[in-house]
């Protein structure tokens, strides 16, 4: 889904607007600022955070973690960097295993997801150093889940090489019903300048067009989506070859037809 996009299952149609954000989907997909998909290896950000948990991993006893900030402040970027590349690269002769609860249906669903990733039977988990990377863990607090579940989870967080990187959008000490005090809190909020800038020049712009997406973006937050969003603008606006003005403001105007639903600027 993207941008509020659905489909009449009476119709099979689409209305004009719903197609053209399909379309900017598919355009976002040929260019090098790929925004429906999580910064991942290059160009990726919240280094300091993705630091403190590995650092965390030479311990002994492994701690839990948990990662919250609003959406599009790049939680799932981390958890997938932190599982497919920084984490496998570090420590290789750790498990890693990243889950969207979202698409998590039932506990035995997490169960086989966990079984198919890892390649070996969920009841071994902690025999090896094991990382679980569980995104949108707010969803386990649902309908769909009992509280056994939940409990159990908690019991893999007592396990010293077994470490639960859990993310949400509030803190779970809001909004988990206890337990929430064996993992560790970490806020994801805006990214600094230089992460920003690190960002956009790894995903083509010179550094004068990154310092401009920053100024703009800098007065509702440094986050990496609308980073993205208006470094793709003004990478698409440049291909029409018009002066610098005229190329910034068509990004802007851009930017505020395809991405107001995210944030205006």
């Amino acid at each position: 889904m993207f941008a509020g996009i659905s489909f009449s299952k009476e119709s099979n149609l689409i209305d004009i607007a719903t197609f053209k954000n399909f379309m900017v989907l598919i355009l976002l997909m040929t260019y090098s600022f790929n925004i429906s998909h999580p910064v991942v290896g290059k160009g990726f950000v919240h280094r300091e955070e993705l630091y403190i948990i590995l650092n965390s991993l030479k311990k002994p006893s492994f701690p839990s973690f948990n990662l919250y900030g609003p959406e599009r402040s790049g939680k799932s970027s981390l958890l997938r960097h932190l599982c497919e590349v920084a984490g496998p690269e570090l420590y290789p002769h750790y498990l890693w295993c990243y889950v969207d609860m979202q698409g998590i249906l039932s506990p035995e669903d997490f169960r086989e997801t966990v079984f198919e990733i890892l390649s070996q039977n969920y009841t071994e988990l902690g025999n090896v150093p094991t990382v679980l990377g569980l995104d949108e863990f707010d969803a386990i607090f649902g309908s769909r889940f009992t509280t056994d579940f939940y409990d159990r989870l908690l019991i893999l967080a007592d396990r010293d090489n077994i470490s639960l990187v859990a993310a949400t959008h509030r803190p779970l000490r809001n909004i988990a019903p206890y337990g929430y005090e064996k993992f560790t809190p970490l806020e994801l909020g805006p990214i600094s300048e230089e992460d920003a800038l690190l960002l956009l020049t790894s995903r083509g712009l010179n550094e004068e067009e990154s310092r401009w997406v920053i100024e703009t973006v800098k007065k509702v937050g440094l986050f990496p989506f609308y980073l993205q969003a208006l470094g793709f603008c003004l990478d698409d606006a440049k291909r029409k070859n018009l002066p610098p003005e005229e190329t910034r403001e068509m990004a802007l105007n851009y930017y505020r037809e395809q991405f107001s639903w995210a944030q205006p600027l």
